[in-house]
C-alpha cells in the first residue's frame, strides 16, 4: 500500500481530513503505526500523565486499536524481531510523513474525543477477546487447567466456623489447592537432559533455597521449563536469586540452562528488570503452586511447603523436633543431678536422712531411696 492508498484507507474507514491524519506513519507486518506528535509530556509529573492516557485512550477507542499501545514503553516492533508470530505476514516497513503541520499542541486530538462509557466498553471488550486467545493458546499448548474448588462452610446459626476455616485461610485453601491432571509438557524429553533431581538434604529454615531447589526439580523433572510456563517461571527464579544476593549475571546464566535457546532474549531482560525492580514480589508457596501448576508428584517431592496439609505437617513435625531437644536437655540435667546426689549420699552415710534431705533439697523419701540402694550395692 503506497501512500495515496493509506489517505484513502485512513479517510473512508475512520473519516479523517487532512488535519486529523498523524505527523508520520509506520506499515509493518503487524499494520499501520500511527504516531501524532505533541508537545514534551513529563511522564513522571502525575498531571501529564493522566493527560497522556486520557488522549491515548481517545485515539485507541477511534481508531479500535491495540490497547497495549497504552503503555508507556510501547515501541514499535520492527519485522524479524522475536515479538513478530506471523512471521509469513511480515512486508516491508515504510514510513510516510502524512502530516507537515507544525501544530503539536495536543488539544488538537479533541476531535477523536468519546465518552468515557464508550472507551470502558472498548477496553473490557479487547480484554475479553485477549483472554479468550490466551485461553486457546493454553488449551493448544496443553497448559490449560480447569480447577474445581468445593468448599464446605458451616452454618452459623449452629455451629461457629473453627479457626481453620476463617475467610484468610480458606483464600489460603483456595489457592494452594490444584486440579491434578496429565501434563501434556512433562511428555516433553530430551531438551534438557543434562538437567538432574536434586534430593540432597537442605536446612530446614532456608525458605528461598528451597524454593529455587524445588524450581530446579521442576524444570529436571520435564527435560526443561514447559512452554507457557516460562516467563512466569524465569521471574520467579530471578526474585528469589536476588532475595539470596546472587549476582545479575549469574543469575542470568543460571535461569538460561532452564529454558530453550528461542527464549533467552526474553529470559534476560525478564531478569534484568527483575533485579532493576524496587517492587517486592510477594510469591507465596501456595500462588507458586498454582502459576506452575504444580502436580502430584511435584509436591509430594518438594522441599518447602506448598498445601495446607504440608504447612500443617511442617509445624508439628517443627513443635516435636523442639520438644525432643528441650526434653533431651532436662533429661540431661535430672541424670546429672541424680549422680550428684548419689555421690554426696554415699560418702555421709552417717548423716540422717532429715538433714541430708534439708541439705539437698528433695524429700526424706528420695534420700531413704538412695541410701537403700546404696546398701544394696555394698552387700553385693
Amino acid at each position: 500500500m503506497d501512500e495515496k492508498g493509506i489517505k484513502d484507507y485512513l479517510y473512508c474507514t475512520y473519516h479523517l481530513t487532512s488535519a486529523m491524519f498523524p505527523n508520520w506513519l509506520v506499515s509493518s507486518g503487524h499494520g499501520l503505526h500511527l504516531y501524532y506528535i505533541v508537545n514534551t509530556l513529563d511522564l513522571k509529573n502525575e498531571a501529564d500523565s493522566k493527560l497522556r492516557a486520557l488522549y491515548t485512550d481517545y485515539l485507541i477507542t477511534h481508531f479500535r486499536a491495540d490497547i497495549a499501545c497504552r503503555n508507556k514503553s510501547r515501541v514499535l516492533r520492527f519485522p524479524l524481531s522475536r515479538n513478530v508470530k506471523n512471521m509469513e505476514a511480515i512486508k516491508t516497513t515504510r514510513l510516510f510523513h502524512l502530516n507537515p503541520s507544525t501544530d503539536i499542541d495536543i488539544k488538537r486530538l479533541d476531535c477523536f474525543r468519546h465518552p468515557q462509557s464508550e472507551i470502558d466498553a472498548y477496553i473490557k471488550a479487547c480484554n475479553l477477546i485477549r483472554a479468550e486467545k490466551r485461553k486457546q493458546t493454553m488449551i493448544k499448548n496443553g497448559t490449560w487447567k480447569t480447577k474445581a474448588i468445593k468448599i464446605k462452610v458451616a452454618d452459623k446459626r449452629s455451629t461457629p466456623i473453627p479457626i481453620q476455616t476463617t475467610a484468610k485461610t480458606v483464600s489460603a485453601i483456595n489457592k494452594s489447592k490444584i486440579d491434578i491432571q496429565p501434563d501434556s509438557a512433562t511428555s516433553k524429553t530430551g531438551v534438557h537432559p543434562e538437567l538432574k533431581i536434586n534430593t540432597f538434604p537442605m536446612p530446614t529454615k532456608s525458605r528461598y533455597k528451597r524454593i529455587l531447589r524445588d524450581l530446579h526439580n521442576y524444570a529436571a523433572r520435564r527435560k526443561g521449563c514447559p512452554k507457557g510456563h516460562r516467563a512466569i517461571y524465569t521471574h520467579i527464579t530471578a526474585i528469589f536469586l536476588k532475595r539470596i544476593l546472587v549476582p545479575e549475571e549469574a543469575a542470568v546464566e543460571r535461569v538460561k540452562q532452564y529454558i530453550d535457546r528461542d527464549f533467552f532474549d526474553e529470559a534476560e531482560e525478564i531478569v534484568r528488570n527483575a533485579y532493576a525492580s524496587k517492587t517486592q514480589y510477594m510469591y507465596t508457596n501456595a500462588r507458586i503452586a498454582a502459576l506452575l501448576d504444580f502436580q502430584e508428584y511435584d509436591i509430594k517431592n518438594s522441599f518447602s511447603a506448598y498445601t495446607v496439609e504440608q504447612k500443617q505437617a511442617a509445624r508439628v513435625k517443627s513443635v516435636k523436633s523442639y520438644d525432643a531437644k528441650r526434653y533431651a536437655e532436662n533429661r540431661a540435667n535430672i541424670q546429672e543431678k541424680r549422680q550428684q546426689r548419689y555421690e554426696y549420699v554415699k560418702s555421709h552415710m552417717d548423716f540422717t536422712a532429715a538433714s541430708l534431705a534439708e541439705e539437698l533439697g528433695c524429700s526424706i523419701r528420695t534420700i531413704k531411696s538412695v541410701k537403700a540402694v546404696i546398701r544394696q550395692q555394698e552387700k553385693g
